[in-house]
């Protein structure tokens, strides 16, 4: 296997970059999972790389290096089927990447192989042009890689330059080859100056150095000197103004003009030194630059000599022209002669035809007939079954009839049962009355009973034969009202039923006027073609002489040579008269036809009249009774319940009026009791039954204290009194 150039994967990469929206820089990682490379295959070839395609590639395998070398493969395989199919070349096996390596370990070398094939792809598609173009925007440097990456691929895919670019493709590289040469040259004469630049500073860098030491070793014996002057102005007492002062302060001015001296040497020093790392840098850059531009003089050496075989090639396109030239004016004579050929051949197979269709149209009509008598039959048993569902209709009246007489008597039977209601509620009202008063007095004690004392033995004794008879009404009332109940439901029942069975009636009648609505329909379509057919008749008969005599003529026009070529038309005359006479034969049947479906049109039409249910007025007739019968049954339902309801109310009203009048009898009975008391002597004895009444009247008095049970209260008052009476 051969090397891969350590810079195709990153040079590649920046080309794939090209193909993506933002532009953004791509890492082998963000590849390692296939769906960038299936994108820009798409963008690539979208009519070999389809949607289906891309679909097969999965975008969501995350950290799934499983899945990242199925998408590979799946992009790998895509490819080795468009290089085989498309660009008719087979992928060696040399050539063919590790998917593997590529999606577990993001190896560059790997993916800078399977970027080559890609490229190669894009370089041979329809768009080759444009991705080239993309290509020369790129940087020199990715160029350089890149137009060797197509080189490389070229020659080893045994692709020569006719099958991936063209003349004009060739000459702009050359072009650009020629312009990386020029900046070759210009990039070694910069190289050079910089080599003596960077000797140059070397040997100021060296002098700076010497200069330093000698500083720093001058500073040193300063300093020195400095220390032991200081020292012997320790031992000898002199003033400010004495010699050895004034020499310590020269000195401490000389070292201040050294340090500073030093600083700015170390200054220079450090910027020498960045400007000799800026020159090592360029330098380097400048050999690197230096080894592309031999690989592109070699690359551009090769490319010339295939440009001058390409040429000795084209001196030949010439010369293939004319005689393509003449090979074309040659078929375009060929495929003329063939075309009048065709075009004879296809005047007499019109002729033909027409005479075959006549011959259809005779029997369809002959079928035309045959469904017309079906359909007259098929009327007549629709009109049996018309008068079959006119007696259903009969029959159906009369039931309705006997409906609405039993509806009469039972609204009668309504009307004296309301009678009766009225009477019974009334007798109704009144036992409750009495019933409530013999309860009221029967509650009370039956020493202290004040009902005993209103009510006479006569009255109480006509009060419970009432009762019974109430019982006796109210039961008889209720047997009257399940009877009424069940007598309508019945009746509506039957109703209903009578309705549903009238209703299916109507609807098999409605389908079966529909279908004959259809089959008439079809028939007038049917007959309205056929009458068609027989005016254009005469029509294409005298078309049918007009093409003959074209046809003749063209016979005597043409070539001896092209007369063994065409098929002979036999008997012309003999067959046109059998057509003529074929057609009268049709035009006479269509006219029959014709008499025939008015005459069954017109018995359809009454047909149709006749069992048309929205114009029979008794159905509309029957169909309104029925809904009154319905709307009255719902009507007496609705009353039955208010009555019902009524009732109740009227029970509990009366209850609680009978209650009311009791309370009051009670209360009245009370007061007189103890007015009848207050008017006698006031004897001690007298006094203390005042006191033990007080409460009660009071009780009495105040309206605003609840009496929930008067015959309570009444029983609890009473065993007051018997007890004051039993101690007097």
């Amino acid at each position: 296997m051969e090397a891969v150039n350590p810079e195709l994967c990153c040079s590649l990469l920046v080309w794939v970059t090209t193909f993506t929206e933002n532009q953004q820089c791509l890492t082998v990682e963000d590849l390692a999972d296939g769906v960038v490379l299936s994108d820009v295959l798409q963008k690539i070839d979208p009519g070999w790389f389809d949607a289906a395609w891309v679909t097969r590639v999965r975008k969501d395998v995350g950290d799934s290096w499983r899945l990242k070398v199925s998408n590979l493969k799946k992009v790998l395989q895509g490819i080795q089927d468009y290089y085989s199919e498309v660009l008719g070349v087979q992928v060696s096996p040399a050539c063919v990447p590790d998917v593997a390596a590529v999606g577990e370990h993001a190896d560059h070398v790997e993916m800078g192989r399977l970027l080559q094939l890609v490229l190669g792809c894009a370089i041979n598609c329809e768009n080759k042009q444009e991705h080239i173009e993309n290509i020369m925007q790129l940087e020199e440097s990715v160029q350089h890689v890149v137009m060797a990456a197509i080189q490389e691929l070229l020659s080893r895919e045994g692709m020569g330059p006719s099958v991936s670019m063209s003349a004009a493709d060739l000459e702009a590289l050359e072009n650009e080859l020629k312009r990386s040469t020029d900046a070759l040259q210009e990039t070694e004469a910069e190289k050079a100056e910089i080599t003596q630049r960077c000797h140059v500073l070397d040997q100021q860098a060296s002098a700076l150095l010497e200069e330093r030491n000698a500083l720093l070793a001058e500073n040193e014996a300063l300093v020195e000197r400095l220390h032991m002057l200081e020292a012997g102005e320790d031992c000898v007492d002199g003033g400010p103004g004495s010699s050895s002062r004034r020499g310590l302060l020269h000195v401490q001015a000389q070292l201040e003009e050294l340090r500073e001296e030093n600083f700015r040497l170390e200054a220079a020093k450090d910027e020498c030194r960045i400007q000799n790392e800026q020159l090592h840098r360029e330098l380097l850059d400048a050999q690197e630059k230096n080894v592309e531009m031999s690989s592109l003089v070699e690359e551009t050496q090769i490319l010339k000599d295939e440009m001058d075989i390409l040429r000795h090639s084209s001196s030949r396109v010439a010369q293939l022209e004319g005689t393509v030239e003449s090979y074309r004016r040659r078929l375009e004579e060929l495929g003329e002669l063939r075309r009048q050929v065709r075009l004879l051949e296809e005047r007499n197979e019109v002729s033909l035809t027409r005479a075959l269709g006549l011959e259809d149209e005779l029997r369809r009509a002959n079928a035309t007939r045959a469904q017309l008598e079906i359909s007259r039959t098929q009327a007549m048993e629709l009109q049996s079954q018309l008068q079959i569902a006119l007696r259903r209709v009969d029959q159906a009246e009369l039931e309705l009839k006997s409906l609405s007489e039993k509806h009469d008597a039972l609204l009668q039977e309504k009307g004296r049962l309301v009678l009766e209601r009225d009477a019974l509620r009334e007798e109704n009202d009144e036992l409750h009355c009495s019933q409530l008063h013999s309860q009221a007095a029967s509650s009370m004690g039956p020493g202290d009973s004040l009902a005993g004392e209103i009510l006479p033995l006569d009255v109480q004794e006509q009060v419970a034969g009432l009762q019974s008879e109430k019982r006796a009404l109210t039961r008889r009332l209720e047997e009257l009202e399940r009877q009424q109940a069940d007598a309508l439901s019945a009746l509506a029942t039957d109703s209903a039923c009578r309705h549903a069975q009238l209703e299916a009636d109507n609807r098999l009648q409605g389908e079966q006027v529909s279908a004959l609505q259809a089959r008439v329909e079809e028939l007038q379509s049917s007959l309205a073609e056929q009458v068609e057919r027989a005016d254009n008749a005469t029509a294409l008969n005298k078309k049918l002489n007009h093409q003959l005599e074209t046809l003749q003529e063209s016979r005597r026009k043409e070539p001896q040579e092209e007369q063994p070529q065409q098929p002979p038309v036999p008997k012309t005359s003999e067959r046109e008269e059998e057509l003529e006479s074929l057609l009268r034969k049709k035009t006479e049947d269509m006219r029959s036809m014709e008499e025939r479906y008015k005459r069954y049109l017109e018995k359809a039409k009454l047909v149709i009249r006749t069992m048309d249910p929205k114009q029979s007025p008794e159905m509309a007739a029957l169909r309104g009774q029925l809904l009154e019968r319905e709307r009255q049954l719902n009507q007496l339902q609705k009353e039955n319940e208010q009555i019902l309801a009524q009732k109740q109310e009227e029970e509990k009203l009366m209850t609680t009026a009978w209650y009311s009048m009791g309370m009051g009898l009670q209360r009245q009975s009370v007061q007189e009791r103890l007015a009848a008391m207050g008017g006698t002597e006031c004897s001690f004895l007298s006094r203390q039954r005042s006191v033990s009444r007080r409460t009660p009247q009071s009780f009495l008095a105040n309206p605003a204290t609840p009496l929930r049970n008067p015959a309570m209260s009444l029983r609890n008052t009473a065993p007051t009194e018997s007890n004051l009476s039993s101690r007097f």
